[in-house]
């Protein structure tokens, strides 16, 4: 008995497209905090992916569309519980505890992106697209908790 194999539907070449550039994506945010976004190339990315350097372009349109889409998830995330610890408390010392847990939690959570973020501060604002990380770093959410508004009114009470 012969038997043919449906051939896979879209919805599958798609999942699976999306779980290739997910995996390029951890692999880049390894090499980045590596080598930092400056001395990363496309090519050590590729080769540390295991696919060709030109079919990294299939995925992205350039190494900056990667570090948008490694740090601005992570930067988002962050500020958006940033906002809601000052909403939760006006005591300065448990916005303060609560900045630190969740500054110390995120870095816990994505290693690479905290390296890549402290290391490569005063880069990331040469890389193009990147301009919603740059006007977070303005603003100083890019900065240790101490230092960072509306946490710096705060320190200054203590």
């Amino acid at each position: 008995m012969s038997r043919t194999l449906a051939a896979p539907s879209r919805a599958a070449h798609a999942s699976a497209a999306v779980s290739r550039r997910q995996q390029i994506l951890d692999t880049a945010a390894v090499v980045f905090a590596e080598k930092g976004i400056v001395g990363a190339t496309v090519r050590d990315i590729s080769e540390k992916a295991g696919i060709l350097s030109g079919s990294l372009y299939h995925h992205f349109a350039s190494k900056e569309e990667m570090i948008a889409e490694i740090l601005l998830p992570v930067i988002r995330a962050q500020i958006d519980e940033f906002d809601r610890i000052v909403e939760q408390t006006n005591d300065p010392i448990e916005v303060l505890r609560l900045a630190i847990i969740t500054e110390v939690n995120q870095s816990a959570r994505t290693p690479h992106v905290a390296r890549i973020l402290r290391q490569d501060e005063h880069h990331i604002a040469s890389f193009g697209g990147l301009d919603e990380v740059v006007r977070h770093a303005e603003c100083g959410y890019l900065l240790p908790v101490g230092d960072v508004p509306p946490f710096r009114d705060y320190a200054l009470q203590l």
